[in-house]
C-alpha cells in the first residue's frame, strides 16, 4: 500500500527523472482523516512546528520536525501543505484551517514524452502536467 507524504513544498527532483502525470486537487481539513486512513501510514517532511501540530489533530504524525529530504517512491500520495498567505523572514508561532491550503498530488508513470510546467499557487511551488 502506499503512503501519504506530508510536503511544504515540492520539487521534480524527487521524481528522479522518470516521467509522471501529476493530478493536484485542493483537500479540507475535513478530509484529512478519511484519506490517511486511504494509505499505509503518513510521514512528514515537514519543519515548521506549528503547522505540524495542526496537521497532527487529524492524522497522526511525528511531532518531531524534519530536516530530511524528500525521495518519491511510487504509489505515494503527496500532501502539500501551504500558507495562504506566505511570511517571508518571520517566524509563524500558530497557525489555523483558515491559514493553510492543503494539494493532494497524485502520480502516475508515463509511457510518453511529457510536458511539465511549474506553477506558483499562493507561494507553494506545484508542477502540473498540460
Amino acid at each position: 500500500m502506499a503512503r501519504l507524504v506530508v510536503l511544504n513544498a515540492h520539487s521534480l527532483n524527487a521524481f528522479s527523472g522518470n516521467k509522471y502525470t501529476l493530478r493536484i486537487r485542493r483537500v479540507s481539513f475535513a478530509e484529512l482523516p478519511g484519506l490517511a486512513a486511504k494509505y499505509d501510514g503518513a510521514i512528514h517532511y515537514v519543519r515548521h512546528q506549528a503547522t505540524i501540530q495542526l496537521l497532527n489533530m487529524y492524522i497522526s504524525l511525528s511531532l518531531t520536525p524534519s530536516i530530511g529530504l524528500y525521495q518519491y517512491s511510487p504509489g505515494d500520495a503527496l500532501l502539500v501543505v501551504v500558507l495562504k498567505v506566505p511570511v517571508r523572514g518571520q517566524e509563524v508561532n500558530s497557525v489555523s484551517e483558515n491559514d493553510i491550503e492543503l494539494f493532494l498530488v497524485t502520480s502516475s508513470l508515463n509511457s510518453q514524452k511529457t510536458i511539465l510546467k511549474s506553477i506558483s499557487a499562493l507561494g507553494a511551488r506545484l508542477w502540473i502536467n498540460y
